[in-house]
């Protein structure tokens, strides 16, 4: 779990750093997120999951929306939020489905 953790740490401090180097607010990083949520999902323990994949997220767009002085809570951020939500409940749904076979 300790390397699940520090991915997401990895993500989210490059997240942010991407963001104060100046590149565009919109859609920033949403593959590398998708990815890091859709593999905690799978992977880290169930109540493990909405801390190490959400609560990185959250801090970072705390930190990214008082940095471009927008409003925490906008029509896009909502967006972007339900989106990680399914793409979490994917995730949760693989791993309920994954077997492990031994070679």
């Amino acid at each position: 779990m300790l390397p699940a953790l520090i991915l997401a740490l990895a993500v989210t401090l490059y997240r942010v750093c991407y963001a104060f180097a100046g590149a565009p607010a919109d859609w920033a990083n949403f593959s590398p997120l998708a990815a890091l949520l859709l593999c905690s999902a799978v992977y880290l323990p169930r109540k493990a999951v909405f801390l190490a994949a959400l609560g990185p997220l959250l801090v970072a767009d705390l930190i990214l929306n008082a940095h471009y002085h927008v409003p925490l809570i906008d029509t896009g951020i909502l967006s972007r939020y339900l989106c990680f939500g399914l793409i979490l409940l994917l995730g949760i749904v693989v791993s309920k489905q994954r077997q492990y076979k031994v070679l």
